[in-house]
């Protein structure tokens, strides 16, 4: 399958792996490997977003160790990015949210991002009324995000939703946190619960809460100063505790 093409958002740059060139490698590797539409191989329907590989396949093509690869897959699967169904003969990995990546009608972009820029002039005029809206977006932001919870970290993600907004030993929302552009999303959450976990599991007695880091932002504003990214922010303080 080498005819067509894929497109990759400028999100990418803020991927959680982006730092590490085979995650990059391997998971492009999948968006152009997977079926853009529902295919038949072998009497097996292979879905839109769903290719058939195999370990030592993967490894031959992509010139990386098996254990390499093993430790890729295993990256992906913990936050979210794909899932494999595996046989005695092959795998068949699902690139999951597929058509978040890979949109249907070209002329779309993805979520969140507009078909055109404002003009100076419109975005002058329209600050102050963005300025007004935007704890509402935040709130609606989270409220989706709730419908789609699931596994060991749900509690603790509407738990993380109910601090931010007033849960906590200030008994009030959390606005300077809340006013950041980019919040986090559950599987956001779910990858940093994970790198908690394991640094947790190394470091013995030091313990990293997500909530003290939290409210460490918001009382002191200059440490999230320039920055738009909660989940990116948080993921930079937990790698320090490594």
């Amino acid at each position: 399958m080498t005819e067509g093409w894929i497109k990759l958002h400028r999100r990418f740059l803020k991927w959680e792996w982006f730092e590490l060139s085979e995650m990059i490698k391997l998971f492009i590797y999948f968006l152009l490997k997977a079926n853009f539409e529902n295919k038949n191989w072998k009497g097996i329907e292979v879905k839109r977003g769903q290719f058939i590989t195999g370990r030592k396949q993967l490894s031959k093509d992509l010139q990386m160790s098996e254990q390499m690869i093993r430790t890729c897959i295993g990256r992906l699967k913990s936050t979210n990015e794909i899932t494999i169904q595996s046989t005695n003969k092959y795998s068949i990995i699902t690139v999951l949210n597929y058509d978040s990546y890979q949109l249907l009608n070209s002329d779309h972009q993805p979520a969140k991002q507009p078909a055109t820029q404002p003009t100076s002039n419109q975005q002058a005029t329209t600050t102050k009324k963005d300025k007004n809206i935007k704890k509402e977006d935040t709130a609606n932001f989270y409220e989706l995000e709730k419908q789609k919870v699931k596994g060991i970290y749900k509690d603790k993600y509407i738990a993380f939703i109910d601090f931010l907004y007033g849960k906590n030993d200030m008994g009030k929302s959390l606005d300077a946190i809340l006013k950041l552009e980019e919040q986090v999303t559950f599987k956001n959450f779910c990858a940093l619960m994970e790198k908690i976990r394991n640094i947790n599991n190394e470091n013995g007695s030091k313990k990293v809460q997500l909530s003290e880091m939290i409210m460490a932002m918001h009382n002191k504003p200059k440490y999230i100063k320039g920055n738009k990214s909660l989940y990116l922010t948080l993921n930079s303080w937990i790698n320090r505790e490594r």
